[in-house]
């Protein structure tokens, strides 16, 4: 019996089940069939076709490949790649897609060449190489949430750049970004180059203890002031803005951060009056649902990712390591 590779099956399979052209769908389920190991006979009986022309399509696959399925493919046997001119089609095909087409897979692009060009490269590179000619790359997307209003995000964010636009340049402004993160006791995993054919296995020790912190990115100068908490609350928010109050009490204090329920709670408010200890602060929030718009969040990425693959013995070791690395570097993001 006669094997195929998955992919080669999957290309088959849709062609036989989609193809617009029935001369394409007969070709890929004889094929098909035969790399299933059936012999020429019962595939003429199953799809109404002669013997001969079954065993004509089947030695012209054997010589051509999965591309000789297309009528046509005899006047053009060097079809072996794409012209420039078919690079820039596929290109503006890309471009021109919105979710979930852009979700392209080296299965898919596959399908879509051989379709339209008569195409099929022979390895997996030649793909991953045409979609970065297309301008993808491999990465996860962006998780957002389904209530997020894209329009509404880009329309609130304008306006605070224009508010802190003009203080970016009055010393008398202090402007930082602020978020909260969580650290567990538990090893954080990223993509790493690992030996072929050798499981790599890391072993974590495992308990149930957690650091939260708040961090504030100085947009002016790139320094990041990290602060320990006890729980994401106003109760333990409140302090540590207190400490940025006195350490900048001759300045004015711009906080732009995320619309969490403690950030704009009854009693942090109320710290925020004339006379209060935080009447030189001043709050700006975030859009909804609009993660990516803070810097800071770009700050516990790099940190976080720095601490991945590895084992800490001690939670404190673990803590201590985080903090070193998010105040070992300025950060120069913008909002």
């Amino acid at each position: 019996m006669q094997s195929a590779p998955q992919e080669v099956a999957e290309v088959l399979l849709e062609h036989y089940r989609h193809s617009d052209d029935v001369k394409i769908s007969h070709r890929a389920h004889v094929i098909a069939l035969h790399l299933k190991g059936w012999v020429i006979r019962k595939i003429a009986e199953a799809t109404f076709r002669k013997e001969a022309t079954v065993s004509r399509w089947i030695t012209s696959y054997k010589r051509n490949g999965i591309g000789s399925i297309f009528p046509g493919y005899y006047q053009n046997q060097n079809a072996a790649k794409l012209t420039r001119s078919q690079k820039e089609e596929v290109r503006h095909l890309l471009r021109g897609n919105s979710l979930p087409n852009e979700f392209w897979t080296v299965g898919k692009l596959r399908r879509y060449l051989s379709a339209r060009f008569d195409v099929e490269y022979h390895s997996a590179q030649s793909y991953y190489g045409l979609l970065k000619f297309c301008n993808y790359s491999y990465k996860l997307p962006s998780l957002f949430n389904i209530r997020r209003d894209d329009e509404f995000v880009e329309k609130r964010m304008k306006e605070i750049r224009s508010q802190i636009g003009l203080l970016m340049d009055d010393d008398a402004f202090i402007i930082l970004t602020s978020d909260e993160t969580r650290l567990e006791w538990n090893t954080l995993l990223r993509r790493a180059w690992l030996r072929k054919g050798k499981k790599t296995v890391i072993k974590e020790k495992r308990e149930r203890r957690y650091q939260n912190f708040i961090g504030f990115l100085n947009l002016k100068t790139g320094d990041n002031y990290l602060f320990r908490l006890d729980w994401q609350n106003q109760e333990n928010i409140i302090p540590v803005l207190i400490q940025l109050s006195k350490k900048y009490q001759d300045k004015k204090i711009i906080i732009v951060w995320d619309n969490a329920g403690f950030h704009r709670g009854k009693v942090l408010r109320n710290q925020l009056r004339k006379g209060k200890p935080l009447t030189n602060i001043t709050l700006i929030n975030l859009p909804p649902y609009s993660p990516d718009k803070n810097p800071q969040e770009l700050v516990w990425r790099y940190a976080k990712d720095q601490i991945a693959n590895h084992v800490y013995n001690r939670f404190e070791n673990l803590v201590s390591t985080f903090e070193a690395i998010v105040a070992g570097r300025k950060y120069h993001y913008q909002i």
